[in-house]
């Protein structure tokens, strides 16, 4: 809505954004004292209308995290599952995400903790093995097929 206005944009839309920036002046609506207090948020500052960002007498510009902060972002996203992801991992996921937002990151981790549920629901035989316990019992447990049982059933 408060993007650059173009030649070709519609005119319903210049209207709108008019109306808006007419509302948003010093002094519009402030009979009886009351007071309008407007937060904005964008992920493309520099597509902003001119006129929309004179309106906002603060901007606060919060940059994509340096690669400590991307690295604490993992491992507070993995930090409620299982995993074996040591120290270097994180830094090395961290390097590997350069210019990603908390949001990228946080994407991307619930994609990878839903891989294996996925891997499941690809599954298509499931086999019952025995294993053989420490104290001589045994339990039973499942599992889909191994990867050479999948080509060759393929």
């Amino acid at each position: 809505l408060c993007r650059s206005r173009r030649e070709g944009e519609e005119d319903h839309s210049r209207r709108i954004k008019t109306e808006l920036l007419k509302q948003m002046e010093p002094g519009a609506h402030q009979s009886g004292g009351t007071r309008t207090f407007i937060i904005a948020a964008t992920n493309v500052p520099w597509e902003l209308d001119k006129a929309f960002l004179r309106r906002f007498q603060k901007r606060i510009f919060l940059s994509v995290p340096n690669r400590e902060a991307r690295a604490q972002i993992f491992r507070a996203k993995l930090a409620s599952c299982h995993h074996t992801l040591t120290e270097a991992d994180f830094q090395e996921l961290a390097a590997a995400c350069e210019g990603w937002s908390g949001s990228d990151i946080s994407v991307v981790t619930t994609d990878a903790m839903l891989e294996p549920i996925r891997e499941l629901q690809e599954t298509r035989r499931w086999q019952i093995r025995c294993h053989a316990k420490s104290d001589g019992g045994d339990t039973l447990g499942l599992s889909g097929p191994q990867p050479q049982q999948q080509q060759q059933q393929q």
